[in-house]
């Protein structure tokens, strides 16, 4: 693993507000250059990886833009999210992506970055919005309220989940 200083501004990223709804400040976090064979998926993922091949093509033309957030497990890196844009550039033949480490995030940190994450998606199901939700209710013991403000979403939209 390479370790760099971050040379990317935040608006590349969607603007300093939604970074840090969902990953909290980067400050502190640690950029490095990691080696795609010691990056693992998010454990915590509700999501199964589908089908890659556009986002292959994507990234064999222009490469992998952007930086991912996770943490160190023993040697390994271990993403908060970014399961699909692994595995594309796993195929792509990328050797190295940039990561952002946080030396803080535990098991709870990990869980939360992939429940906000994945809620933000336009194409869950409804079933698999609701299930994030209620996981969020009920591991994370966050109220409608705080579930609607970590999420952007309506505290009615976040009660029709939960119904």
């Amino acid at each position: 693993m390479t370790k760099r200083s971050p040379d990317v501004s935040a608006d590349f990223f969607g603007g300093e507000e939604v970074l840090d709804r969902l990953v909290g400040s980067r400050r502190g976090a640690e950029l490095i250059n990691a080696r795609i064979e010691d990056i693992d998926p998010n454990p915590y993922n509700p999501r199964h990886v589908v089908d890659v091949s556009e986002l292959v093509d994507s990234l064999k033309e222009h490469g992998f833009m952007g930086a991912l957030d996770g943490r160190l497990v023993g040697d390994r890196v271990q993403l908060a999210y970014g399961a699909r844009r692994l595995r594309a550039a796993q195929l792509a033949g990328i050797s190295h992506i940039p990561v952002y480490i946080h030396p803080e995030w535990d098991e709870n940190a990990m869980l939360t970055v992939s429940l906000v994450e994945n809620v933000q998606r336009e194409d869950l199901t409804p079933t698999e919005a609701a299930q994030m939700v209620a996981r969020m209710n009920q591991d994370l013991r966050w109220s409608q309220e705080e579930i609607g403000r970590r999420t952007g979403k309506s505290r009615t939209w976040v009660r029709d989940m939960l119904a």
